[in-house]
């Protein structure tokens, strides 16, 4: 059964108004104060006429994150280890990259709003993770790899630390993304807004690695449950942005959100462990094919989402982390999720 997705003019406000009622937590006792160390600047302002003081300045300017930036995220490291001469290893790195560099940083000039953005996400994070140590945050830039399926999240967590690749974020139109490899539906989260929202995702993926489950319905429930710690985090950012939908995408869900249960229902799809089907309806996609070509991809996250909303319901006295250690199958059948 194939359920085709029918776009109808609803009142712009709609789409955020669900999240303005719900009530938020008074986090004024915590403190968050996020500066962003630009390594991007310092990096590119590197003097390769006269590359060593420059380079020993770097490093103690950024004496931890430098070495991850030259192993991790460049190949400088790895052509060193391979005979190659530092110096000119680095130049032509910087030589290769200075041109997307320029094109990048006139729009990351001032990120003091990013800054105070993370500010809050991180006390929301604080409140409900209490053991929650607020990172160092730097901005970067380095080469697109379009074929690194996390490169289109632009951020890593990791050692209590937080780097944001600004080359993607430069807004969908941006000439450097190649159409035939960042399709439309990525490029429309290459925004500055979606920052934030992926620092965030790059904070409850490494807490909370995902694991292969064996069927779609345990996926939606994972997927489903990391949206609703969004929610907590969040609370400010419209729902489209979590999951990565378009304001059309996110409306047309919610009006459509029986129907979208009952294909899972009239299709015996929930209990499912082929990994083809469970790659139809979890994860990135431009849309879901047996939805039509107007519904979003992931929509599977959409259900578990709603799933997890209800259990929350009933259960508001739990813990965040006591949500994402409970048993997917139990919080299916204490949901009792059937939407109106």
């Amino acid at each position: 059964m194939k359920i085709r997705f029918l776009f109808l003019i609803l009142v712009a406000a709609w789409a955020s108004c669900k999240n303005s009622s719900e009530k938020t937590p008074d986090i004024s006792n915590i403190k968050a104060d996020v500066k962003i160390s630009r390594f991007d600047r310092d990096f590119f302002s590197l003097d390769t006429l006269q590359l060593e003081p420059s380079l020993n300045k770097l490093l103690q300017q950024h004496p931890v994150f430098a070495q991850h930036y030259f192993e991790f995220y460049t190949p400088i490291n790895q052509l060193v280890r391979s005979g190659n001469p530092k110096a000119s290893v680095l130049t032509k790195y910087i030589r290769d990259i200075k041109q997307l560099y320029d094109s990048v940083a006139p729009r990351f000039k001032d990120l003091s709003w990013l800054e105070k953005e993370l500010s809050l996400a991180f006390r929301y994070t604080k409140y409900y993770f209490p053991s929650f140590k607020i990172p160092a945050v730097y901005s970067t830039v380095e080469a697109l790899s379009p074929d690194d399926p996390e490169e289109i999240y632009g951020t890593v967590y990791f050692q209590d630390t937080i780097s944001i690749s600004l080359q993607m974020y430069a807004g969908s139109n941006f000439s450097g993304y190649d159409p035939k490899r960042y399709y439309d539906y990525l490029r429309l989260r290459f925004e500055p807004e979606y920052i934030t929202r992926n620092v965030v995702r790059a904070i409850i993926n490494a807490w909370y690695p995902e694991k292969p489950a064996p069927t779609l319905l345990q996926q939606m429930v994972n997927a489903g449950r990391r949206l609703y710690i969004m929610d907590k985090i969040l609370p400010g950012v419209s729902d489209e942005i979590k999951p990565g939908y378009t304001k059309e995408q996110i409306k047309d869900c919610r009006k459509n959100e029986k129907l979208i249960w009952s294909h899972f229902l009239n299709n015996q799809l929930l209990y499912s462990d082929e990994p083809a089907i469970i790659r139809e309806y979890i994860g990135e996609s431009p849309f879901t094919k047996e939805l039509g070509t107007d519904s979003p991809g992931n929509i599977g996250a959409f259900t578990g989402w709603q799933i997890v909303k209800k259990y929350m319901k009933k259960h508001s006295g739990i813990t965040m982390e006591q949500l994402m250690n409970t048993d997917p199958g139990e919080i299916f059948s204490e949901a009792n999720y059937k939407p109106d």
